[in-house]
């Protein structure tokens, strides 16, 4: 009788072996499988993040132009207009070029510095082929693009300030 308990102990034993074996398996399909989506999340909500927060950056940031914002600078550029710099009203500049010249240094500092793909534009819809800035790195590119826009009303149509970030 022992002899058939012990054969009985064994073949539940390796049924009980089996399990483990085959929940252990699903265990490390599911896992791996989880974690792959769980990284492709991650970088598009990175991304995401990053563009919309660069976008908005850019818009609110001051120049050295009386601490002038770029998205003021952008408007008086796309309505023709001159900027006064210092407090004696003596000289007028032109802020297409100052805000071209803060937002080179922004980009060169940030986006390009980390090395990401980017296309970025400001122009009005309904003058598609006469934007006011355009800077590219390394664009298109072969993945997912976010987009973000930030809308400015001007006296010619909405003035769009559009960042395309690749997503690596």
């Amino acid at each position: 009788m022992s002899m058939l308990t012990a054969k009985k102990s064994q073949m539940e034993i390796v049924g009980l072996v089996i399990i483990v074996i085959l929940i252990s398996i699903a265990l490390l399909f599911f896992l791996r499988f989880s974690l792959g989506k769980s990284a492709t999340e991650k970088r598009t909500y990175t991304s995401a993040q990053l563009a919309s927060n660069m976008i908005n950056t850019v818009a609110k940031t001051s120049t050295n132009c009386s601490l002038i914002p770029i998205s003021e600078l952008s408007v008086l550029c796309a309505n023709g207009d001159y900027v006064y710099c210092d407090e004696a009203r003596i000289t007028e500049y032109d802020p297409c070029e100052i805000a071209k010249n803060a937002l080179d240094n922004i980009f060169i500092n940030t986006l390009e510095q980390w090395n990401k793909k980017y296309k970025f534009q400001i122009f009005i819809p309904e003058e598609p082929n006469n934007p006011f800035y355009t800077r590219q790195i390394q664009y298109p590119c072969a993945g997912n693009v976010q987009t973000e826009t930030y809308y400015i009303p001007t006296g010619r149509g909405i003035l769009y300030l559009k960042l395309n970030l690749c997503e690596e």
